[in-house]
């Protein structure tokens, strides 16, 4: 299953790496996947490339009733270079993803029938270097 952004070619699809994946606990038939890498593509020649990406992405699998298949996705631009902790809370509410190397930390509100709206609440690009994130 390829859970990539649409618009990306298929050389730049290759080099995107998935950090992390995540179950919606109010919503089981509903997965967020972190794509990290989009701000640091290459072309065939090893030069930087830019997609108009404005940072990495998660992607929003909404399963079948029983999970065997998926009926349809949903991408997230977020303004996160390498997103390498994500986390969502307990109560499926929220999502709070990070960029190692840039944007700091942004939360977002979950909400929608099956969990599948994602909206910015708060960033705080001023955090730096962060790999983890942990809802207290």
């Amino acid at each position: 299953m390829d859970v990539t952004p649409p618009h990306l070619p298929i050389s730049a699809k290759q080099q995107l790496l998935t950090a992390e994946l995540y179950i919606n606990p109010l919503h089981p038939q509903t997965l967020y996947i972190s794509n990290r890498g989009a701000l640091r593509l290459h072309d065939d020649q090893g030069e930087d490339v830019n997609y108009g990406d404005k940072g990495d992405s998660i992607t929003v699998v909404l399963l079948d009733e029983d999970g065997s298949s998926v009926e349809e996705m949903k991408w997230v631009e977020t303004g996160l270079d390498w997103i390498r902790g994500m986390k969502i809370g307990d109560d499926g509410r929220w999502l709070a993803c990070a960029g190692e190397y840039g944007g700091g930390v942004e939360v977002y509100e979950i909400s929608g029938e099956r969990g599948e709206v994602m909206n910015l609440r708060a960033r705080d690009e001023g955090i730096k270097d962060v790999n983890c994130v942990l809802w207290l």
